[in-house]
């Protein structure tokens, strides 16, 4: 059943308000306690809760006034927290936001927010349109101190609970959950059910706590007032969760051959169709991690990070590796990942596993069954490993790691693509999709389209050097999201770029020298960033060649680091080959009265049958008012509901 409580959670003074900027962080986090994938608690107060339905806004079909606006108003409620810690520039201006003076201004920002985002009167927002506005709004509103990450539902990916708590226990983040309704659409020969999209809504997340098999979710949902002239108190509001396992997302049930079996963590919110938790949006500081020498038992991982709480560049992680690091890069929740490196070439991943306040690289998966090359993210968010045997593996589930998911036994590879044989390196480009696979023995690169379907060879000029074929993997090879091709050999003090040309040409576009290159990434805006003898310098390719733009173009500019140079960049998997379709189209639902107005359905607790169940929850509420058993909707359960609950029995 569903579980909704109203809470006041902002001070309406604006006085009360301001006396916690300026280390609002800490206090606002009540509860941050993550010890397992089972047994996790997290609460954030001052959360702003903005109505979506408001004057001024686009109407929807029902004629209500920002009736569809809810993923751009649950963004300004995130846009408006950092405004009030410490980011005025991003949100609306400060202010007593309950306050019928301001009404107007938040309307008039929810309403700019909505246009970058495309949003529909009719259709509302899509989840790539909340993340194409987002990505360049917050990274250039902060100067780069934050990035923007997408995560939705994909056949080889699932937003959790889990993941939600984890981003903001570990990564500090704050964020807007996304749950889609799904219908029933039937059952396979396995007892598999199959779903549908149909719809969906967004709210700003506050809160997670699970116990064993107890889950529950807090958040400020846009969509609890209809009066449209002023703004409704601030208030939080909950709802129990569960996990729903054997489920296939296909239009049809013939159809469902083609899915994968997944599991999804269902809001127990109305009492028809599925509440499933399919997307996330999450803004977080963004990291920057580098790493020292070999000190005969451990290499020392540091992650520096834009700290809210005290508005500078701190060392929010540091972590101890038990091994040599052979390639260090970031998955796209942040979690730092080192693959460890053997005297017969690369053996294992290790991952950041956060407890507290510290941070260890531990739960090793020895990967033995695949003889890999190397390894990267994809934008899939899904782990690729380049295997001796010619075969790309992919393996999902990987993106936000704790000691719970690291079973060797669980893993499931695919094999996304055969042929590569010769091919010793890759890199991947999460902006793009695309992922460069590079024989250095013929100078070749051959760049694959995300879907694995559209391929080109680019031929390496003659005068970039790239290390003997059995090096394993030392030289250090990135890709843009251009297709501009970079390459650094180690102890080399230099940075090759190369330019995707036609015909397979590879241009040279230029070599950055530096006094000790340790290490480079590329940000988010694709400025070049490089660790010169322990100081982080940055370049930008401009039509006049490569410039040196320092700090005004990053935030790291300037900073002391080790060895190597990792950084965050904002991600997103949407797919256009799933979420452009008609349900993710139609996002997202008017929610007004969804508790209290949905039309009731004989399958009164949302199982998909309509059995004895629904009879002895309509028998219990038998003589009540405002039940999901009043079928009728005559105001209380009497015989003709029984009669319609009987009608439908079974179905």
């Amino acid at each position: 059943m569903t579980t909704t409580t109203k809470m006041t959670t902002m001070a309406t003074s604006t006085t009360a308000v301001v006396l916690g900027l300026a280390s609002a962080l800490s206090a606002d986090v009540t509860i941050a306690n993550y010890s397992s994938g089972s047994q996790y608690s997290y609460y954030v107060e001052h959360m702003p809760d903005f109505d979506q339905v408001r004057e001024g806004l686009a109407k929807d079909t029902n004629d209500d006034p920002g009736g569809m606006y809810c993923v751009p108003t649950s963004c300004v409620d995130l846009l408006a927290y950092m405004a009030s810690h410490g980011e005025p520039g991003i949100g609306p201006d400060f202010a007593d936001w309950e306050a019928e003076e301001d009404y107007e201004a938040v309307t008039d920002f929810i309403d700019f927010v909505a246009t970058g985002m495309l949003t529909s009167g009719h259709h509302g927002t899509t989840m790539v349109g909340a993340y194409l506005f987002m990505l360049p709004y917050v990274y250039f509103g902060t100067s780069g101190r934050f990035t923007v990450e997408c995560e939705m539902w994909s056949p080889w990916n699932v937003v959790t609970l889990r993941e939600m708590a984890q981003s903001a226990i570990w990564d500090e983040s704050i964020q807007a959950v996304c749950y889609g309704r799904y219908e029933h659409v039937g059952w396979t020969a396995s007892g598999k059910r199959v779903i549908k999209r149909a719809g969906g809504h967004c709210m700003a997340f506050t809160g997670a706590e699970r116990s064993g098999s107890y889950r529950h979710i807090w958040a400020m949902d846009p969509d609890d007032s209809s009066n449209a002239s002023a703004q409704s108190n601030f208030g939080v509001e909950d709802w129990d969760v569960e996990w729903m396992s054997d489920l296939k997302v296909a239009p049809t049930v013939g159809l469902s051959i083609f899915a994968t079996t997944q599991g999804m963590n269902r809001i127990m919110r109305g009492s028809s169709d599925f509440r499933l938790i399919d997307g996330r949006l999450a803004i977080r500081p963004t990291g920057c991690t580098s790493w020292g020498p070999f000190a005969g038992d451990q290499t020392g991982i540091f992650t520096r990070s834009w700290s809210i709480e005290r508005g500078r560049i701190d060392l929010s992680s540091a972590s101890a590796a038990p091994f040599i690091p052979w390639k260090v890069f970031k998955a796209p929740s942040g979690a730092v990942v080192a693959i460890e490196l053997k005297t017969d070439g690369p053996a294992a991943a290790w991952f950041e596993i956060k407890e507290g306040d510290s941070s260890q690289m531990k739960s090793a998966l020895a990967l033995s069954q695949f003889d890999f090359k190397d390894a990267t993210y994809s934008v899939e968010r899904s782990l690729l490993l380049l295997g001796k045997d010619g075969n790309l593996y992919g393996l999902s589930d990987f993106d936000t790691p704790d000691a719970d998911t690291l079973r060797e036994d669980a893993i499931e590879p695919r094999v996304l693509m055969q042929g590569l044989q010769g091919f010793d390196l890759m890199a991947h480009n999460t902006t793009s999709g695309e992922t460069a696979f590079l024989d250095r023995s013929e100078r070749k690169m051959l760049v694959v389209g995300r879907y694995f379907e559209e391929t080109r060879t680019v031929n390496i000029p003659a005068n970039v050097p790239l290390g003997g074929a059995n090096d394993e993997g030392l030289l250090d090879f990135k890709v843009g999201p251009d297709g501009t091709a970079f390459f650094k050999l180690p102890g080399a003090n230099e940075l090759w770029m190369v330019k995707d040309q036609p015909n397979a040409r590879g241009e040279l576009l230029g070599t950055l020298y530096a006094q000790e290159l340790r290490g480079y990434d590329l940000d988010d805006n694709a400025n070049i960033l490089i660790n010169d003898n322990g100081i982080v310098r940055c370049f930008s390719l401009t039509p006049e060649g490569l410039v040196e733009t320092g700090a005004e173009a990053s935030a790291f500019a300037g900073q002391q680091v080790e060895y190597g140079l990792v950084l965050d960049r904002s991600s997103s998997n949407y797919d256009p080959r799933q979420h452009d379709t008609e349900g993710w189209r139609q996002n997202l639902e008017n929610e007004s009265c969804l508790d209290e107005c949905e039309e009731n359905t004989p399958d009164i607790d949302g199982n998909g049958i309509v059995n004895g169940a629904d009879l002895t929850l309509l028998l219990g509420d038998w003589g009540q008012e405002n039940s999901p058993a009043d079928l009728d909707d005559d105001g209380f359960v009497t015989g003709a509901d029984l009669a319609l609950l009987l009608g439908a029995f079974n179905s």
